[in-house]
This record gives C-alpha cells, structure tokens and sequence, in this order.
C-alpha cells in the first residue's frame, strides 16, 4: 500500500475512489452518489486544486481518500471525504491517510486539523481519536438527511 497526493492529472482515480466511497458508505457524506455521477472532470480537476487530496494504491487500485483543505483561519486545516475500501479496512489504511493529510497541513504552517464526525459512525471516531483527535464540542445539523456531524480537531503544533 503506498499513499501519495493526487494531481491535476488523477481525475480517473479521484472518481472512481469518491465513486465506490458513495456506494459504500452513503450516509457518512455530506454528498449524494447521485450528484457526483454529475460531476465533469473539470469539476474534479477544481476538487483537485481546493487543497490536498491523498489517495492510498495497492495492485487493485485506489482504496483509501482524505482531503486536506485550509480553511479561512490560516490556523485550521479541514479534513473532508475520508474513505477507506471495505477491502483495506482495519489494515492501517486509515492512519496512513490520517497522517498524509495532517503532515501536508502542518507544511501550511496550520496550527490545528479538524473534521466532522456524523454522531454514531463509531469506527470513524475510534480511528480519529487513535490519531490524536479529541471532540471540540460544536456539532450541526447536516442540511440533505438531518444527521448530526460532531466536530474533533487534533492540535498540530
């Protein structure tokens, strides 16, 4: 298993990880399987540019993403679309990305990663706080199914 940061060039990869997280794990993201069949490639091209995207290969192909993406606080890093394939999971696939994408948000000089946790997704939150994040204490209502996403952060530096 190897991770690396994706490039303007990995469209193909991005869509087809994104694709199977949403197939397999509709309710743990604020899109739909629906609106990203829509998207172009130059839509994943822009998702490419917002940030860091990290994706994990094996000889199969892509089975892990995570999405690293300064937010308007240069302090914060948001992490965003954390998928790992049912194939790979529990086999370090996870913190690998984890790390990936928390290594790239301390090279912006952010301070603190945050992420959103939709409330009872246990394996999620259990792999998070073995990398270091803790609950911070704001949660919101997500807008397309009304599920709760709780809020953790891991400090940086």
């Amino acid at each position: 298993m190897a991770v690396r940061q994706l490039g303007p060039g990995d469209v193909e990869t991005l869509r087809t990880i994104r694709l199977e997280a949403l197939r397999s794990d509709p309710d743990a993201f604020g899109s739909t399987l629906e609106r990203e069949l829509g998207r172009s490639d130059d839509d994943w091209r822009a998702w490419l540019a917002r940030g860091a995207t990290f994706v994990a290969e094996d000889d199969a192909g892509p089975n892990g993403v995570i999405v690293a993406i300064p937010q308007d606080d240069p302090r914060i890093v948001g992490i965003f679309a954390m998928f790992v394939s049912d194939r790979v999971r529990r086999e370090g696939v996870g913190k690998a990305l984890l790390q990936a994408a928390v290594g790239w948000a301390a090279s912006t000089g952010a301070e603190r990663a945050a992420l959103m946790v939709v409330e009872g997704n246990e394996p999620a939150a259990s792999l998070y706080e073995a990398c270091g994040f803790v609950y911070s204490g704001p949660s919101a209502l997500r807008d397309r199914d009304g599920a709760i996403e709780r809020e953790m952060i891991r400090v940086i530096r």
